[in-house]
């Protein structure tokens, strides 16, 4: 009975532990994390062809130092309670949060031979989405885009003590480029 009791109660510790960490980790990383031994390495990185979008707020910076944080952060969270479920819904993977900033990453896990469409659907109800949202607020920034479609290296890169899930190569940067020079909205 104690070891059913403990067992129980382990099962539940884990179960909890999995819901508060999820939403901190990219779900294709926690794919690959469940899938290998406890004595087995991190999850390798590998060459794939990717969609990367970037999109951040234009005009954060001067409307961030008008407003008190905490109006700053409700706004951020406004948005962001909009865009997340628009990426998940387009298979997307968010690589990070950056301030008023985005990462998705699009056929970083499985096969999306529609990547780039994925990709060019989100952004376009992003734009749509986040519109509509400052179009009740007067003053919010609206949101620029980037996307580019190439070859990254995916996977996990840093120390044994801190690691993170991202993609690197010239396609992820040409995004960010792209988004630098976009038009908001």
């Amino acid at each position: 009975d104690d070891e059913l009791a403990l067992l129980q109660q382990t099962a539940h510790e884990v179960r909890r532990l999995d819901a508060v960490f999820r939403p901190y980790l990219p779900a294709a990383l926690t794919r690959r994390i469940r899938g290998r031994a406890s004595d087995a390495p991190p999850p390798t990185s590998a060459e794939r062809e990717i969609t990367a979008l970037f999109a951040d707020l234009a005009g954060f910076t001067p409307f961030s130092e008008t407003r008190p944080p905490r109006e700053v952060v409700d706004m951020l969270n406004a948005y962001w309670a909009r865009v997340v479920p628009l990426i998940d819904a387009a298979g997307g993977t968010i690589e990070s949060f950056a301030g008023d900033g985005v990462l998705a990453l699009f056929n970083v896990d499985g096969a999306q031979p529609d990547h780039a469409q994925r990709a060019a659907g989100a952004a376009t109800a992003i734009v749509a989405a986040a519109g509509s949202l400052a179009a009740t607020h007067p003053g919010w920034p609206v949101f620029r885009l980037g996307i580019n479609s190439g070859s990254a290296i995916v996977g996990v890169v840093g120390a044994d003590a801190r690691r993170s899930f991202t993609a690197i190569g010239d396609a992820v940067n040409t995004a960010a480029r792209l988004m630098t020079t976009g038009a908001p909205g």
